[in-house]
């Protein structure tokens, strides 16, 4: 198969939906229902207490949803994996002003392949059109989430996923245009942050193709995952997922958690697989949520997605351990959800706006011609900065045409009305004896009709 590195793309990597510093999207997923009752869980909550909140100012930042790129199921038309109803449309029907975040399952190593050799270029082609007529902000696309995962077999072959990954970005902006495609969908590089065969670092497509770092939050930050396992946890420790934080700092990305969860559940329906002293004390806000907020703070991030789900409900993932993770299923969770999370300013909901700093992230930037998906030359390209200058420039002179042709025609106007010398002297001259000079306008009259004109532009008379 081929392998070729594709040509580095024109745009510069999409920061419009990174947030100010401070300030992190909250995401709630990662089914229909489950954020349905995430949502509804909390207006209640309002009404109790009689703070009386609207419904929609609860409303995450963005929802989540998963899709593949050989089926597309769950673009145009909902479908169930066992793991709750999972439908673009709904989504943005119920939150229109919130973003959506997508997980890709790309397959592996295998699928990597059909991509980089073209064999899904009409599911490509149809998953952007999908993802187009999506009404919302702004689409964050997980390309191959968990891409480090050995369990999902990307690590096989880190190189072919990195040039899926491109491939799937250049066949955006040809599609769509380069701006287009950034206008609606920003791309995730989404790490487990666990065990690994695999350098991180292997698996990266560059930063010209990456808008997003991202990282799951499962069992990492739990105490027996660092202080008892040394450092060979199966679901990953504290230094991994430092790691992937690191990563981002040092390529300058925003940082998302793309999955997140106690897992276990609130009540630890499975203890703890090591020794741990202080199993009798346990309490998950301070055990899970705290340290994910102090993450948060350290290192500036800007999407929290927390899963809100009741795990053993849905046959996919009964009995695998997550448990109950729904944040209505705790009183005292409950509580500090609400004072710590949506009553602290750094948390953004109920909207997301990606479109205030459009204009700064189109200077210098170009769209491609359109051509072949995967082709790594373009035919012509046009600069938006140029553009961008000379459109208001063009604007101007246009006004001011305008405006000095209707000056133009005031002036001539008057000097119409306005006789001339001689004009007023024959003027004088027919109101002495008009037969003299054939009256006014009668035939033999020495003033010529108004189509015939000197070079001066005045009227002119023969006398």
């Amino acid at each position: 198969m081929k392998k070729s590195k594709p040509k580095q793309p024109l745009w510069q990597p999409d920061t419009s939906c990174r947030p100010p510093p401070g300030k992190t999207y909250l995401t709630i997923g990662q089914d229909f229902f489950s954020i349905e009752e995430y949502l509804l869980s909390q207006y209640n909550a309002s009404l109790e207490d009689n703070s009386m909140r609207p419904l929609s100012s609860f409303d995450p930042a963005a929802t989540m949803f998963y899709t593949d790129i050989q089926e597309l199921r769950g673009l145009a038309e909902p479908v169930d994996y066992g793991s709750g109803i999972e439908y673009a449309d709904a989504l943005q029907e119920a939150f229109p002003k919130s973003g959506i975040q997508i997980g890709l399952w790309l397959n592996g190593t295998a699928g990597c392949e059909d991509i980089v050799d073209g064999a899904l270029d009409l599911q490509i082609k149809e998953m952007y059109k999908e993802l187009q007529k999506l009404h919302v902000p702004k689409v964050f696309l997980r390309v191959g989430y968990e891409f480090d995962n050995p369990w999902f077999g990307y690590s096989s072959d880190p190189l072919v996923y990195q040039q899926a990954f491109q491939y799937l970005v250049q066949a955006c902006e040809v599609q769509l245009s380069i701006p287009g495609c950034h206008r609606v969908v920003s791309f995730v590089w989404h790490s487990w942050a666990a065990p690994k065969v695999a350098p991180l670092a292997d698996f990266y497509p560059g930063d010209k193709y990456v808008d997003w770092v991202g990282v799951s939050i499962f069992q990492q930050l739990y105490p027996w995952a660092n202080e008892k396992a040394n450092g060979d946890f199966a679901g990953g420790t504290l230094a991994q997922v430092q790691e992937v934080l690191d990563f981002a700092r040092d390529h300058d990305k925003p940082i998302m958690i793309a999955e997140s969860t106690p897992f276990g559940g609130m009540f630890f329906e499975n203890q703890p697989p090591v020794d741990f002293d202080d199993k009798d004390d346990m309490d998950i806000w301070d055990l899970w949520f705290q340290p994910t907020l102090d993450l948060i703070e350290e290192y500036d991030i800007g999407m929290w997605s927390y899963i809100n789900c009741d795990w053993n409900s849905q046959p996919m993932w009964a009995g695998v351990g997550f448990g109950d993770t729904r944040i209505s299923s705790v009183p005292k969770v409950m509580a500090n959800w609400r004072q710590r999370v949506l009553g602290n300013p750094r948390f953004v909901t109920n909207k997301l706006d990606c479109y205030s700093n459009m204009h700064a992230q189109y200077k210098n930037h170009y769209t491609p011609a359109m051509g072949a998906i995967g082709t790594s030359g373009r035919a012509s390209v046009y600069n938006l900065d140029s553009f961008s200058t000379i459109l208001p420039a063009i604007l101007v002179v246009g006004i001011l045409f305008i405006l000095g042709s209707t000056i133009q025609r005031l002036y001539c106007k008057l000097r119409v009305d306005e006789p001339t010398e001689s004009q007023t002297k024959l003027l004088l001259e027919e109101e002495e004896d008009p037969l003299k000079t054939g009256g006014y306008g009668a035939v033999g009259s020495n003033v010529s009709s108004r189509d015939e004109h000197d070079n001066s532009g005045r009227w002119s008379v023969n006398l």
